[in-house]
């Protein structure tokens, strides 16, 4: 059973992403750029918020050249709902990518440190998160940084910092990359 799940995924890493960009992702530069890892829960304040509250789990690299390959899956916390898993294989455009570089560049990250994030005052529009979101980023001559933005109500200060509005930026605009190239339709992203 394990081979018959493998030959889907194997058909989508040789033949759908280089017909998708048109070209061959394996010919490109693979070095990584950035690996982002998050597990968190997004609980709905109300029960009139739009969308049911979920658990997600999403898991991505992006190369130097701008190849893409991870999975998302968001799990529907309600009677009735689904799971929504997305794949994704596929080549960034240099405009999109261009453009992260330069948030991630401004925003320091190769010095940036785990932090915390509190979920904002009750009564606030939008869910509360509960997990953590944890990013490396890959420098030129073997440098490295990892670090992680941890979402929770309770107040964490002496253990980590808070999170500064660089970081935010960051979380925001990787997160906003990553669902660029998975909204694409066709064999650069699909839905399962």
């Amino acid at each position: 059973m394990r081979r018959i799940a493998f030959i889907p995924i194997l058909l989508l890493w040789t033949s759908g992403p280089a017909t998708a960009a048109g070209q061959n992702l394996c010919a490109a530069d693979l070095h990584r750029l950035l690996r982002v890892t998050s597990t968190f829960s997004a609980i709905q304040r109300s029960p009139s918020a739009p969308g049911p509250s979920q658990d997600v789990f999403e898991d991505f690299v992006v190369s130097r050249s701008g190849v893409v390959v991870g999975q998302a899956v968001h799990d529907e916390l309600c009677d009735n709902c689904t799971t929504h898993n997305t794949v994704v294989a596929g080549q960034a455009s240099m405009q999109d990518l261009n453009s992260l570089r330069q948030v991630i560049d401004s925003n320091h990250i190769g010095i940036q440190t785990s932090c915390f994030q509190a979920n904002l005052e009750e009564g606030t529009v939008g869910p509360r998160l509960f997990g953590t979101f944890e990013l490396t980023w890959y420098g030129r001559n073997g440098r490295k940084n990892t670090w992680s933005v941890i979402y929770d109500n309770a107040d964490h200060e002496g253990i980590l910092p808070p999170c500064s509005p660089s970081v935010q930026t960051i979380v925001n605009t990787v997160r906003s990359f990553f669902s660029g190239v998975a909204s694409r339709p066709g064999p650069a992203g699909c839905n399962l």
